[in-house]
């Protein structure tokens, strides 16, 4: 019996579109003639991140310090709990190539590794040397913010490298313990918007280039976690004001 394998390490090209909602028939059409539905198609995504009480992290994420790193819990379960599988993620993004590295386990193990506390279950050499690197730099993290979404994946009919990905029904919580529900979670984009994301392994071929200018969109940087780290604090702010 051949054991199946986990892949820890990732390094693409990432670039991504906020699409147009009314868009996607036409688009997906388009799309379909290069492109089959990937081995899991469909998927709920919930990502728990870690940072500082005063998110340092995504601070100098977003002014482009120390390769925009991130540190989060990833779910695909579709209602996720503590004990449900889930992948611990370190990403970053280095002149435009996107990496990531990430080990299997599960958010009540992770929760406790990340907080200090050590986990048998975690025994990775590279996780624990970029974590220490991390918490050198920002001292202790812990949940911040939590990013619901449901997605669909596509990979390339005759090149399996190329994916695209398409979320919708993008949600965001500030939190502030181990958790992977909220029931204050608000809309992260507008009602009319997704998101599309082609990762490939060197350039975006032809056939996908002409497709994106016939539609003419053009890429944008865009973080999940940024984006909701700034509504965030907008939302903070708006109150502030509200009861000055």
């Amino acid at each position: 019996m051949t054991k199946q394998m986990t892949q820890k390490e990732f390094k693409r090209v990432e670039t991504k579109y906020l699409v147009p909602k009314q868009c996607l028939p036409d688009l997906m059409a388009d799309l379909a003639v290069h492109l089959m539905e990937d081995t899991f198609a469909r998927s709920t995504i919930t990502s728990l991140y870690f940072d500082t009480a005063d998110f340092t992290m995504i601070q100098d994420s977003l002014a482009k310090k120390h390769g925009k790193e991130k540190v989060r819990l990833r779910t695909y379960a579709p209602k996720p709990l503590l004990t449900s599988p889930a992948f611990l993620e370190i990403k970053q993004k280095i002149a435009g190539i996107g990496y990531k590295y990430r080990v299997a386990t599960t958010p009540a193990i992770a929760g406790k590794f990340l907080s200090g506390q050590g986990s048998k279950e975690i025994v990775d050499d590279r996780m624990m040397a970029q974590l220490a690197l991390l918490e050198k730099r920002y001292g202790t993290i812990t949940p911040r913010m939590l990013i619901a979404y449901k997605r669909q994946s596509f990979r390339g009919r005759n090149d399996h490298s190329v994916r695209v990905t398409v979320d919708t029904n993008l949600t965001y919580a500030e939190v502030n313990h181990l958790t992977l529900t909220s029931f204050e979670a608000s809309p992260l984009l507008p009602q009319n918007q997704v998101v599309m994301e082609i990762k490939v392994e060197d350039q975006i071929p032809v056939w996908l280039q002409t497709i994106l200018e016939t539609y003419n969109f053009e890429k944008v940087s865009f973080s999940k976690y940024g984006q909701a780290y700034q509504l965030h604090q907008e939302s903070q702010l708006s109150q502030e004001a509200h009861y000055a």
